[in-house]
């Protein structure tokens, strides 16, 4: 069931991605057509939540990115939210509704998170830990998770701050796919068919799609939120290590200036 859901999903990134970028932007999810979107919900939640069938390592692999329990939830919770954000805007029309429901999701997913690594975590950062080649020195290292702790911030900011219709689909799953392929890319790993090396490259490429994105669709005057709200939560969060929590609530308040 597992390889089924994988196969058809991966599909269905295969094809939204290839027609943003033969099509167009709008193209990836026409708002209208709900009956196609939810299924496509439904198999990418089933894809996330099957992966609880597999039994894996009680603990971290160092040597190499290889999925375990922590990583597994995480992966799920997160890939849930992108699917529940896109949800919202498939059902819900009130803009007010609409982002409260939006910013409890994002609430939600970190209180999930802090909660699965008080339980299964070990003391390094899921992403800040991951293996690296052994020939990678530490600047290099460095420059990478910031990269990826500026792309998590981001993605995050953009659950509750919607691109303009017919964008605001789009973006929660271009999230979603790193998420879920960087899960597919250390299977790929485990059975030895792709290096540390490569899962670091793919997945940054996979990351790197959403900002690709973001500069090819117009600009609006919901890009002023997010763009604020980046600067001011990577600044203080990576800089002076102010609580994450008080930094979202601040970033969420700031957004309902937006709302229309």
């Amino acid at each position: 069931m597992h390889k089924i859901l994988g196969i058809l999903c991966f599909g269905n990134y295969i094809y939204r991605i290839g027609s943003w970028l033969v099509c167009g932007a709008d193209r990836v999810y026409i708002p209208s057509n709900k009956k196609d979107i939810l299924f496509w919900i439904t198999c990418h939640s089933l894809l996330s939540l099957s992966s609880l069938i597999f039994h894996l390592p009680s603990k971290r692999v160092r040597g190499s990115p290889v999925i375990w329990p922590e990583y597994r939830l995480h992966s799920i919770l997160f890939g849930m939210r992108s699917l529940l954000v896109m949800l919202v805007h498939v059902l819900i029309k009130n803009q007010w509704t609409s982002y409260v429901l939006r910013s409890l999701v994002l609430l939600g997913t970190m209180v999930g998170a802090d909660v699965t690594t008080h339980y299964f975590g070990s003391q390094e950062k899921t992403m800040r830990g991951m293996p690296f080649p052994q020939n990678t020195d530490i600047i290099m290292k460095n420059r990478i998770n910031m990269y990826y702790s500026i792309s998590q911030a981001l993605a995050t900011i953009k659950m509750i701050y919607s691109a303009e219709p017919p964008y605001q689909l789009v973006e929660p799953f271009l999230i979603l796919f790193p998420i879920q392929i960087a899960a597919f890319f250390m299977t790929l790993v485990k059975k030895g068919i792709m290096t540390t090396g490569g899962w670091h490259f793919y997945y940054a490429v996979s990351l790197g799609l959403n900002y690709i994105y973001s500069l090819m669709i117009p600009f609006s005057l919901n890009y002023y939120p997010v763009l604020v709200g980046s600067i001011f939560f990577c600044i203080s969060r990576f800089r002076y290590r102010y609580n994450k929590y008080l930094l979202w609530m601040i970033i969420i308040l700031f957004g309902t200036q937006w709302i229309r």
